[in-house]
């Protein structure tokens, strides 16, 4: 009978649940998980997946065609980027043992024909206007995909992390690419020929990292947890078996036509984003004019002991029956406003994008960018526990979780 929310839980993890319950034979929906939050009251309307289900559910077939641009890409596209094609997510993996890069690029080759959106080709039409298409599959080969090097020094393997990141292509492809860099052991090393492909085995002592560069406009937060598992799932069959990946669920495709009708489906909502025009967004700066851009912004870590994490993540929640989101909202509204003298303050709040909006519609499983990005009004004057409990409420006003202000705002 615990809580979802209470133990920790978010709207992210709730489409993990999801889609790990899906692979157990369960269906549930994210709207049923936040309607009902206990083990014991999801059980209640909890079904069986059956054979017929997955007949009846999304195309295993390969996507193709053209796909409307979702509004988080459309911003991207229409902004002053000079290196557009270098603006990559990316993660770089420590690798247990020796890893086999034939093995490796078999798997690659797997999950990007099974994830449409790692196949997305862009170019401008005539206008001038971006547009975005599947590629075939295969289009670009496993050597393509995957580079085997090996690094002797730090900068060396910098030096090869920074040229992958710099090699994706967004109308030819690929969008990702894969870098397994064989680093110096204590003992003997394995070797690969200028066309990356092993000549001799490593022994275990040779370190291996891979390094995954992806880029942002097919991928997200979401994509990141999906694209992993899939690929460590890969990696294991391909060592003795076909490769077989979970059923794909929606496809990006389908939910960017189906949004294309949200503004006429919806022709009220514009009046309460209005109602922001007059709220302060401005903060003060010493170089309003000045460039703003990655390179010149800097972060600040903080760290809270033990028992700070179980006031934030466990009583607080429990005690005002709210979400860690607003209590970090409150504060973080408290501290804008005491700063800039402003009563209230408007920020952009980035939201994972994949709504439940539509029934037959699962995203659970979907890779793509997907991120939804709104303002929303922070009033936290007054009392902390007033204040928090204004935030709480005005956040649970917005319209389907902020995703109608992009789709207003770009079509």
């Amino acid at each position: 009978q615990d809580n979802f929310f209470e133990l920790g839980g978010d709207s992210i993890l709730s489409l993990q649940i999801v889609a790990r319950l899906r692979r157990a034979g369960w269906k549930v929906t994210p709207r049923q998980l936040f309607e009902r939050q206990s083990v014991m009251s999801l059980a209640g309307v909890a079904e069986r997946a059956d054979a017929a289900d997955a007949a009846a559910g999304p195309s295993q077939a390969p996507a193709s065609g053209a796909v409307p641009l979702l509004p988080i890409q459309a911003e991207f596209l229409e902004s002053d980027i000079p290196a557009r094609h270098h603006w990559n997510q990316a993660i770089l993996l420590q690798i247990r043992g020796v890893l086999d890069p034939a093995r490796l690029a078999r798997a690659l080759d797997a999950v990007v024909r099974h994830h449409d959106a790692l196949r997305m080709r862009y170019a401008q039409d005539a206008q001038g206007q971006w547009r975005q298409a599947y590629g075939a599959p295969g289009e670009v080969g496993e050597a393509e995909l995957l580079w085997v090097r090996r690094a002797d020094t730090p900068a060396a393997a910098a030096a090869l992390c920074e040229a992958a990141q710099r090699s994706l292509d967004l109308e030819r492809g690929p969008l990702l690419r894969a870098l397994a860099l064989e680093l110096p052991g204590s003992g003997a090393s394995g070797t690969a020929d200028a066309s990356g492909t092993a000549a001799t085995p490593a022994t275990p002592a040779s370190q291996w990292r891979l390094l995954l560069a992806i880029h942002h406009l097919v991928i997200d937060g979401v994509s990141w947890r999906i694209l992993l598992e899939d690929l460590q799932s890969a990696y294991a069959c391909a060592q003795d078996r076909a490769i077989d990946l979970p059923h794909k669920t929606s496809a990006y495709q389908a939910w960017g036509e189906r949004l294309q009708a949200y503004p006429d489906a919806h022709p009220d909502e514009a009046a309460w984003w209005e109602r922001l025009a007059d709220v302060p967004a401005h903060l003060p700066c010493d170089w309003p004019d000045g460039a703003d851009t990655f390179r010149h912004h800097v972060g600040a870590s903080v760290t809270l002991d033990r028992a700070a994490t179980q006031r934030l993540l466990k009583d607080a929640p429990a005690a005002y029956r709210t979400q860690v989101n607003d209590l970090l909202l409150t504060a973080l509204g408290r501290a804008l406003c005491a700063w800039s003298g402003h009563a209230r303050i408007l920020i952009d709040l980035e939201g994972h994008g994949r709504e439940d909006l539509h029934d037959d519609l699962d995203l659970s499983r979907t890779v793509g960018w997907f991120t939804s990005l709104y303002p929303i009004l922070l009033d936290p004057q007054g009392e902390p526990g007033a204040a928090l409990k204004r935030v709480k409420e005005d956040l649970r006003r917005i319209p389907r979780r902020g995703i109608g202000y992009g789709l207003l705002s770009h079509l």
